[in-house]
């Protein structure tokens, strides 16, 4: 199970620790459950929602045992046995946890990721795509521009500049009329 992806690791530290502090201060008796399960948040041991809203939980005793959680419901004795507190597991806990700091982060992020829109290159309507040969490697060569007159200047401004770029050399043509035979 992995931990949720969010782009500044300091920043979900930052608002994991506000909100367990939040839970704790509204759940005094479940002081030990909160520290679990912000260790088990910060052990990327939390998955989910699936399509059907579970959540997939890990065991702190058992590395082999995976918590099934949906809404307040768990898996585990504890929860099974109503020893926790209001029925709220280390597990249940984790998640209420997760969910919280993910609207949290979600609602703090911009639309886009910065780095889409830095590097997102808006559709041209003059472009050039050509094979060519540079360090010994065919390699594909697009330039963009916003007119086809300009775009050609720095075609041939770009091939003048750059003697190490050259066109990919013809195959030599086949012979008509002849055929080569398989045996």
């Amino acid at each position: 199970m992995g931990a949720h992806a969010v782009p500044d690791r300091g920043r979900f530290r930052q608002v994991l620790s506000e909100m367990a502090a939040k839970a704790k201060a509204k759940l005094p008796e479940s002081t030990g459950r909160i520290d679990k399960a912000v260790a088990l948040m910060l052990a990327g041991d939390v998955a989910g929602p699936d399509s059907e809203g579970l959540w997939l939980v890990g065991s702190c005793s058992d590395p082999l045992v995976t918590h099934r959680v949906s809404g307040t419901s768990c898996s585990c004795d504890d929860s099974q046995n109503t020893r926790a507190p209001r029925g709220l597991c280390k597990h249940v806990l984790s998640v209420m946890l997760t969910v919280r700091v993910r609207e949290v982060l979600e609602s703090e992020a911009p639309t886009q990721a910065p780095s889409v829109q830095a590097h997102a290159l808006p559709e041209m309507p003059a472009s050039i795509n050509f094979k060519a040969v540079h360090a010994g490697f065919e390699v594909q060569v697009t330039l963009r521009d916003t007119d086809e007159h300009r775009l050609l200047d720095r075609l041939a401004a770009l091939l003048k500049a750059r003697t190490d770029i050259r066109p990919v050399p013809k195959p030599a043509p086949r012979p008509q009329g002849q055929w080569r035979q398989r045996k």
